[in-house]
């Protein structure tokens, strides 16, 4: 996906920012089991198999993305950081907490959300781990980042809403929180930077539809879409 970003600078010129952003739910690696999707060959679900092909796929496009939001993210530390990090990213990461047992991803939680950005077109400024208040261990992860070309801000944001589609009441939740960790970082950076407005670039697994009350409460009430 490709953002228009309509940016004064500190003459107030206007200057056209192009912001590329890849949106990848890339299947936690303890997740990945024969139990959750028999249907799939055993080689499909090895991890090694699947980061390269994850990375072949970030190739793939021909261009890297500015931006790219990655949910069930594991071995952050053991290899995306620094895998990234070959391909000129910088990354902000937040696992999920381990405080409750769920029928999908058990007790103990291997994966959470990340942001990686293009060191040579963005410097991070600010983040927010923002840990949801429910029974579901998710979590949001925002951040604020400096435009190098510009020193524009803009702040981006990552989550992973509950995976049980007909659980409206509990992803509406984990929305409203992901809506005031958002906000929480706008006044944060309004304030400290001295600015009137930011723009806001958000992405994250929904776990819903285009036709969900869900989609329509994120794209008309909160304006995340």
């Amino acid at each position: 996906m490709s953002i228009n970003l309509v940016l004064p600078n500190e003459n107030q010129q206007v200057i056209p920012q192009h912001i590329s952003v890849l949106q990848y739910n890339i299947l936690a690696g303890n997740l990945a089991t024969p139990k959750h999707f028999p249907y799939v060959k055993p080689k499909h679900l090895d991890w090694e198999n699947r980061r390269d092909v994850i990375i072949e796929n970030i190739h793939v496009l021909g261009y890297l993305p500015s931006i790219i939001f990655m949910e069930e993210l594991d071995q952050y530390w053991s290899f995306w950081k620094n895998k990234m990090d070959e391909l000129g990213y910088d990354s902000v990461y937040l696992k999920r907490p381990s405080l409750n047992i769920s029928s999908w991803s058990g007790r103990f939680k291997h994966d959470g959300c990340g942001i990686f950005f293009l060191k040579s077109k963005f410097k991070l400024l600010e983040e927010i781990s923002w840990i949801y208040e429910d029974i579901h261990d998710r979590v949001a992860l925002v951040a604020a980042l400096k435009i190098i070309e510009t020193e524009q801000i803009i702040v981006v944001g990552n989550t992973h809403l509950y995976w049980n589609s007909k659980k409206l009441e509990d992803q509406f939740k984990e929305l409203q929180e992901f809506e005031t960790a958002v906000d929480t970082m706008i006044d944060l950076v309004t304030e400290k930077y001295h600015i009137d407005a930011v723009p806001v670039i958000l992405g994250g697994d929904f776990n819903n539809g285009p036709n969900s009350e869900i989609y329509q409460c994120a794209l008309y009430n909160i304006g995340i879409f």
